[in-house]
């Protein structure tokens, strides 16, 4: 009993006392001790011998060396130290190192080109740069420490003692994270320790989270890989790490280990629905999470009954895995809305049929006994919603504390419920401005809360739907039509794996309705097939005019997997796939 208090007082205290990148590893490794952290598909070799399980105290010994090491080759507090390394686990801990040593990290993906490396550390105006082999560049004022057996960092750690964290604010930059380049030119948001721990603290205080295990196999050179880790890590809960995502890995992963939690991207979904999740085990899963762009709702209902939330003591599955879809972004240091699908009866399940009967005979009861009822619970249910005009009503969520979110017109004025405008939001997350761009930085945060470009309405419960982002809106006409929607009802015919869209310019209408789509592994359907289904179950202002087949390879993305829409139109446009005539 003793002990369980003492550990509740340890992880309580992760949650409330105030911390940083600097010191956040000391105070895991005194909650948690020697309890599994990682495991990690790619062995860890920082130490010489490559490791596939790391504690928490090996965690915080790492990125003290780290630090120490760093610090051995000139970093200095204030200096800004660029990582440019693989997907490995020693990534996040060199960025983490960086700030115990008092240092900025500056995250790039291992994916940029020398030249583009080279961009980004003028950019940042960084000194350092961590850099494998491939990505290494040779540059005047700055110090280039390569890993590797013959690297200068790799041969700095062997000498290197532990470093004391550095006495750094919570409100003092620690990271400097690029936007992902999707509206215009990549800028990079100052993240300081408050913000990007903001949330994660508060998984320390999910009960019985150090009974589950999950799986990830995200790039930590995004806000959504670097924060999913601190949440998880801050949980307690042990990870395995991927390094390079591959579907087949990751469901043999969730089978080998029983996994509970999944967290990906709706690409990363949407190959692993390719690769055929049946021929796996999955139901250990609890929770699947899904972040960085929309969720197609085809997807979630697919997975769902992959996994297992309840089973009964003779092990008859009863509840299907919930599903979290997180709304985030580097300028909020990470998530900020979710929605929770929660767990359901299976369809052919022993608890589906007594559902369904009780479900049956209340309805039953309220037309014989109160006809008028069921037509005032219909309206008043529509009051609550508020169904906004092209807003997909099953897209809510509701802002995680401390954020605030609202929705407002284009003169910053906040709109009644069911009306869509831009959403806005206000926490601790919120960065500290973008580096080096006070313009830029004031249009997006000068009063606070930040304008996140997308497109939103809430309910008069406070929830919240995603409509679109707010240059994604194709202006049909008199009407708006809002992408995200018209993906989701594609997504449902059987045979569409993913689908983009956009519109393409049109000499009267202003534009019109366009789709890209990849149809699942095997599967035929022509251009009229498809065309004709649309028209059948989207209302024709929203239905695409034309569609182009598209491989799921050819669909440009960014370091984490979200579609570059403007280059996979322009692509198309001018290959002359896509045409704006009306049919």
């Amino acid at each position: 009993m003793a002990s369980t208090r003492a550990r509740i007082r340890k992880t309580v205290a992760l949650a409330t006392r105030s911390a940083t990148l600097a010191n956040v590893w000391d105070r895991l490794a005194d909650a948690y001790g020697t309890r599994v952290a990682l495991t990690l598909e790619e062995p860890c070799a920082l130490e010489g011998a490559p490791v596939t399980t790391l504690s928490y105290v090996d965690l915080a010994r790492l990125v003290a060396l780290l630090a120490g090491a760093l610090a051995d080759a000139g970093v200095e507090p204030g200096d800004r130290v660029a990582v440019c390394t693989g997907n490995r686990i020693d990534y996040a801990l060199t960025c983490f190192a960086a700030v115990r040593a008092g240092a900025v990290a500056v995250p790039l993906h291992h994916h940029l080109k020398p030249a583009e490396v080279e961009a980004f550390l003028t950019r940042s105006r960084a000194g350092f740069l961590v850099a494998d082999p491939a990505t290494a560049v040779e540059r005047r004022g700055v110090v280039t420490l390569g890993t590797g057996a013959d690297g200068a960092l790799t041969r700095a750690l062997a000498d290197a003692s532990p470093l004391p964290a550095m006495p750094v604010a919570e409100r003092e930059p620690a990271l400097i994270l690029f936007t992902s380049g999707t509206t215009g030119s990549p800028k990079g948001a100052t993240i300081t320790s408050r913000s990007l721990l903001a949330v994660a603290r508060l998984a320390a205080l999910v009960p019985d989270a150090r009974d589950e295990r999950g799986v990830c196999g995200l790039p930590l050179a995004h806000v959504m890989g670097m924060s999913t880790l601190l949440c998880v890590l801050l949980a307690g809960a042990p990870l395995h790490w991927i390094s390079k995502f591959d579907a087949t890995t990751v469901l043999g992963r969730i089978q080998e280990l029983r996994a509970s939690f999944f967290v990906g991207v709706p690409a990363m979904y949407a190959l692993l629905d390719e690769e055929g999740p049946e021929r796996f085990d999955l139901s250990s899963i609890k929770l699947w999470a899904s972040g960085a762009d929309v969720m197609p709702p085809a997807l979630v209902a697919r997975f769902r009954p992959r996994g297992c939330a309840l089973r009964s003591l003779r092990g008859r599955h009863l509840l299907t895995a919930a599903f979290a879809e997180i709304y985030g972004m580097v300028e909020l240091s990470g998530p900020a809305i979710v929605k929770l699908t929660p767990p359901g009866p299976f369809e052919d399940g022993p608890v589906s049929a007594p559902v369904r009967r009780a479900a049956n005979e209340v309805r039953a009861a309220i037309a014989k006994r109160a006809p008028k009822l069921a037509s005032v619970r219909t309206r008043a249910r529509a009051a609550v919603l508020g169904r906004a005009e092209g807003a997909s009503s099953g897209a809510l969520g509701i802002p995680i504390p401390p954020y605030r979110a609202r929705v407002v017109d284009d003169q910053g004025r906040a709109v009644q419920a069911g009306v869509v405008g831009e959403l806005e939001l206000k926490g601790p997350g919120v960065t500290a401005g973008y580096d080096g761009d006070a313009a830029a930085t004031a249009r997006a945060t000068d009063d606070g809360w930040l304008r996140t470009g997308d497109l939103a309405w809430k309910n008069r419960a406070g929830l919240i739907a995603f409509a679109t982002r707010k240059k994604d809106v194709i202006k049909h006409g008199g009407y708006s039509v809002f992408p995200a929607e018209v993906e989701a009802q594609l997504g449902e015919h059987p045979l569409v794996a993913e689908v983009v869209v956009f519109g393409v310019p049109h000499p009267k209408k202003g534009a019109v309705p366009a789709a890209a789509v990849v149809v699942k592994k095997g599967a035929r359907v022509s251009e009229a097939e498809l065309l004709a289904w649309a028209r059948e179950h989207i209302a024709p202002y929203k239905a695409p005019r034309s569609l182009a087949f598209v491989a799921s390879d050819d669909v440009p993305r960014n370091a984490n997997r979200k579609v570059l829409k403007d280059e996979l139109r322009d692509r198309l446009v001018a290959a002359g796939a896509l045409v704006a005539a009306e049919r």
